[in-house]
This record gives structure tokens, C-alpha cells and sequence, in this order.
């Protein structure tokens, strides 16, 4: 007979991917639109928004299912400046915008976008612990 039972570290990972998964699948929701809206409206600003926006969500997906993807040089420069866009871009440029002021909901957009700004900056700064362990078994010889 199989087991079929979950040893403890598949089960501690899938629980840590449980809540991410749904904040990928709630962000994927709230990205759709704004994609759509990027293309009906034809706006420079909707394209930039959406070509600087676009790899936020690719990120979410391979840091939630624990994949790696592209350079991790351009992760770590990326993961410190999307959430700069981001907050200038809703926060700080609503009162030059016709006929727009600043609005609570600019906030509160704000705080539901911090868990992809903590986990673009956990899929930046992650430490290869396989790749740690390759290190460590090549440098063991030499430092004995």
C-alpha cells in the first residue's frame, strides 16, 4: 500500500501557498480590468501603467508557486521600485489629474496592494537554499 499521507514540510508549504493563492487569484481579478481598460482607452499612461504593472503579477505567480523566473538582479531592482510607482502613481499624482482629487480609496488601495509589495520583495531576496548547500559542500574541503 502507498502513502498517501503529507509529510510535514509539503504540508507547511502548501500551507504558507494557501493564502497566497488566493491573493494571486483576487490580484489576477482586479489586473484583468485594468488590462482591458489599458486597451479600450489607448492612453500612454494606461499602456506605461499596465508594462510597469504586468511584472508585479508574473512575480506573485512564481514567487506563490515557488518558481524561479528571470534574473534575480532585475527582481531586486524591481521589487524596490514598483511599490515607489505605485504608491507615487495613486497617491501623489490624483491632484494633477482633471477633475480628480485625493480620495480615501487611493488608501485603501494602498494597503490591499502590500502583500504583493512584501511578496515581490520575499521573491527578490529569497535565499537558494539548495544553492547555499552546493556552496557550502564545495568550500568544506578547502576550508579543512
Amino acid at each position: 500500500m502507498e502513502d498517501t499521507s503529507l509529510s510535514s514540510e509539503t504540508s507547511e508549504k502548501l500551507v504558507f501557498s494557501i493564502p497566497w493563492l488566493i491573493y494571486l487569484l483576487f490580484f489576477t481579478l482586479v489586473f484583468v480590468p485594468s488590462l482591458l481598460e489599458a486597451f479600450t482607452t489607448r492612453t500612454a499612461v494606461g499602456f506605461l501603467d499596465l508594462a510597469v504593472s504586468f511584472p508585479s503579477l508574473i512575480g506573485l505567480a512564481f514567487f506563490t508557486f515557488k518558481k524561479e523566473w528571470g534574473h534575480q538582479i532585475f527582481w531586486e531592482v524591481y521589487s524596490v521600485l514598483f511599490p515607489i510607482y505605485d504608491i507615487v502613481k495613486n497617491v501623489f499624482t490624483a491632484r494633477f489629474i482633471p477633475g480628480s482629487h485625493f480620495s480615501t480609496e487611493a488608501l485603501i488601495g494602498g494597503v490591499i496592494m502590500l502583500p504583493i509589495y512584501i511578496a515581490l520583495l520575499l521573491f527578490a531576496y529569497k535565499k537558494d537554499t539548495n544553492k547555499n548547500k552546493q556552496d557550502d559542500l564545495l568550500l568544506k574541503p578547502v576550508l579543512s
